[in-house]
């Protein structure tokens, strides 16, 4: 598949706003992770605890969200379910 990890691991969807947990080092897409984070105090993937403040940090993921623009035009990652039917650029 031609967009590999460039979905995130939560919604499986081509990213949009990638992010990375500081917590646990993986990218999530920014409004997932924010949801998770709300209501749960442990990496979704790991499993690890994120006690402190700074492990629960988000930063941009600049490359990730590069890479998916090399792959996608700009409206398909903007549109709804876009990694059902990529279009070639």
């Amino acid at each position: 598949r031609r967009l590999g990890r460039r979905c995130c691991p939560l919604t499986l969807e081509p990213f949009r706003d990638p992010v990375i947990l500081l917590g646990d080092g993986h990218t999530y897409e920014r409004a997932r992770i924010t949801e998770w984070l709300a209501t749960h105090t442990v990496s979704p993937l790991t499993g690890e605890e994120l006690g402190d403040p700074d492990s629960r940090r988000l930063l941009p993921n600049h490359a990730v969200r590069k890479m998916v623009a090399e792959i996608l035009p700009r409206d398909s990652i903007l549109s709804p379910r876009s990694s059902e039917t990529p279009t070639e650029p």
